[in-house]
């Protein structure tokens, strides 16, 4: 939420000095300064959004950082805010968070002096039993063997004597030793894998094309691959791996892991975890794919005594009971994959999502960092959300296994639009100039489009569950809730409805009579054309279209709202009587501002616009 506002700001404020604008001394000099200001506060965000949903002063604290989204033009005020925000987190004590520095460890080999070992054959036995699928059938994926435990207790030792044990060499036709440990990078363990299989020395940095070349070497080719020294436990990184050795032949994998914790130590920790869900499926869900990447008695408590659970005053959009599991799963989630779930609220629920077309616009929109291997990454973050049970309905490709389309649970859809988390994604849709909104058949309610910054053309089209149109649509929470100074559709030149054919209602703000100026409010400063097409049962317009300096208003195939904007006496003529042009039921009623009287004067309707339209 507001960390990956700020997390966004600071990023793209070192570039700004020199792209953005011909800066002054004195502006760079602020720019810098307000950098700073944001690093400050980034360092305690994470603290404090999990302390907000429990303290309204935190809250409001976080609220402050809302308005600051014309910072580039604001500048001089924002720094003298965040000079107020700054001394006001010392009141709050919120943790900084350090970095961890990342020590190599040293690497294994598969060469043991088997002379030396001492009372392991009987577990040594076992283990290559199980590798050689001796009295059971082999399977015809990878199979992955664990072997857990304290540092020190012998894995590596226990993996070299299966390893260079006789039968197994005989029985595999490739046998590959990898040790992994730490820092963990995908593509050196690919190219490990790939120079055992005697597929040279690859200089690709791409793990695309290294897994390719993987799945040609080991096609068909019974393999034995010991992964040694294993301390990544982010299954999503493990994903392609297993995706590419599917095409070996039946065969079987070693997996050697980090410190083992008994299953049993941690059972009556997550039989009382089991109970707070309350014997509700999707909160079961939720926190199970929350809870299989927390491997140690703290983190299980943790999450037990989390004071989420005990939420009283909950966003009414998501039942009190399943909130609480949610947001523990979401404040998890890493600031970028917080961003690409925020994204997805912008979609309307039963959407079925393309993976492919999603990581796209995640990459458009700046959510992955990395320059290099963007797809790759953005795909991981997909897959690292779908184990997590942000997505269901998974349709996988048939070869690959790769999930190609999707859906969001609409709990969970309800929970990515309540109002903690919709400034998220409207605050970080920072490059969304087009929005093409069609054939959303259970879509009652229009999501907060106002807030997108930059927003050029809006259509919306054949959406049949619509029926009302408010301020939710503006972006604002009610009708008695209008922020001061705001700016609504700022950028917005094109906005067209068509084929609604349910839709009835359109309202304004409110409140404000036709004499007043309301400085406080500026809805669609720059809107240069309306259309409505096929709209038969909308009867009124919005109170605040008059004061838009539109040039162009087209109302076709909407009979009632055609005959309430008759020139001189429609009820609904007064909003539209300044607009130069206007054309209704295909034919100009007012033309530069001028009443058109016969038929010479209008224009002919060419059916082809209204295709295009």
């Amino acid at each position: 939420m507001a960390l990956n506002l700020v997390s966004g700001i600071t990023k793209q404020l070192g570039s700004f000095i020199t792209s953005e604008f011909k800066l002054t001394a004195s502006v760079k000099e602020e720019i810098q300064k307000l950098e700073s200001k944001f690093r400050t506060i980034q360092a305690v965000l994470n603290d404090a959004e999990k302390r907000q949903v429990k303290e309204e002063a935190v809250k409001l604290w976080l609220d402050k950082l809302k308005d600051h989204r014309d910072f580039a033009y604001k500048i001089k005020e924002l720094n003298e805010k965040l000079d107020e925000i700054i001394k006001e987190r010392e009141m709050y004590g919120f943790e900084l968070t350090g970095a961890i520095e990342v020590v190599e460890r040293p690497k294994t080999t598969s060469f043991v002096d088997v002379s030396e070992i001492c009372g392991r054959d009987n577990v040594k036995g076992d283990l290559v039993s199980i590798l050689l699928g001796k009295g059971s059938e082999e399977e015809g994926s990878p199979h992955v063997i664990s072997l857990v435990g304290m540092g020190g207790i012998g894995k590596t030792t226990l993996a070299q004597l299966a390893y260079n044990d006789l039968e197994v060499k005989s029985h595999f036709e490739k046998r590959i030793w990898v040790c992994v440990s730490e820092p963990f990078d995908q593509c050196r363990v690919a190219k490990a894998i790939l120079e055992a299989f005697g597929g040279g020395h690859p200089n690709s940095t791409e793990l695309q094309s290294l897994l390719e070349k993987i799945c040609e070497l080991i096609e068909r080719k019974k393999f034995f691959l010991v992964l040694d020294d294993v301390w990544t436990e982010d299954s999503t990184l493990w994903e392609p791996f297993r995706l590419a050795l599917k095409n070996g032949a039946q065969g079987k994998i070693a997996f050697f892991g980090k410190d083992a914790e008994k299953c049993e130590e941690l059972e009556v920790l997550g039989r009382q975890i089991a109970k707070k869900c309350k014997g509700l499926p999707l909160a079961a869900k939720t926190i199970g794919s929350l809870m299989r990447f927390k491997r140690s008695r703290e983190q299980w408590e943790n999450v037990l005594d989390s004071n989420l659970w005990e939420l009283e005053d909950v966003e009414k959009i998501v039942e009190k009971d399943l909130f609480a599991p949610l947001l523990l799963s979401y404040y998890d989630l890493p600031s970028p994959l917080k961003q690409c779930f925020s994204y997805c609220a912008i979609f309307p629920k039963d959407y079925v999502f393309s993976s492919d077309e999603l990581v796209e616009m995640w990459m458009a929109q700046g959510y992955i960092n990395s320059k290099e291997d963007m797809e790759i990454i953005a795909r991981e973050y997909f897959e690292n959300l779908a184990i997590r049970s942000f997505f269901q309905d998974f349709e996988k490709d048939e070869d690959d296994g790769q999930i190609q389309w999707c859906k969001m649970h609409d709990i969970i859809h309800d929970f990515a639009q309540a109002p903690t988390m919709s400034p998220n994604w409207t605050m970080s849709l920072t490059k969304l100039k087009t929005l093409y909104l069609t054939d959303f058949k259970n879509l009652e309610h229009l999501p907060p489009l106002g807030k997108l910054p930059v927003l050029e053309s809006l259509r919306i089209t054949r959406c049949h569950s619509l029926r009302k149109v408010g301020v939710e649509f503006l972006g604002i929470e009610s009708e008695n809730k209008k922020e001061d100074n705001m700016q609504i559709f700022p950028n917005l030149k094109y906005l067209q409805f068509k084929d609604l054919f349910h839709w009835e209602e359109w309202i304004g703000i409110g409140g404000k009579r036709e004499e007043e100026e309301d400085s406080t409010i500026t809805i669609m400063p720059r809107l240069q054309r309306l259309v409505i097409l096929n709209c038969p049962r909308l009867n009124s317009l919005p109170d605040f279209l008059r004061t838009i300096p539109l040039k162009e208003l087209e109302i076709n195939y909407s009979s009632i709202l055609q005959e309430r904007c008759e020139r001189g006496t429609g009820e609904e003529w007064r909003m539209i009587s300044h607009i130069p042009n206007i054309k209704i039921g295909w034919q100009y009623v007012q033309r530069d501002g001028q009443e058109v009287k016969s038929e010479d004067d209008e224009e002919e309707f060419d059916e082809e616009e209204y295709d295009e339209e």
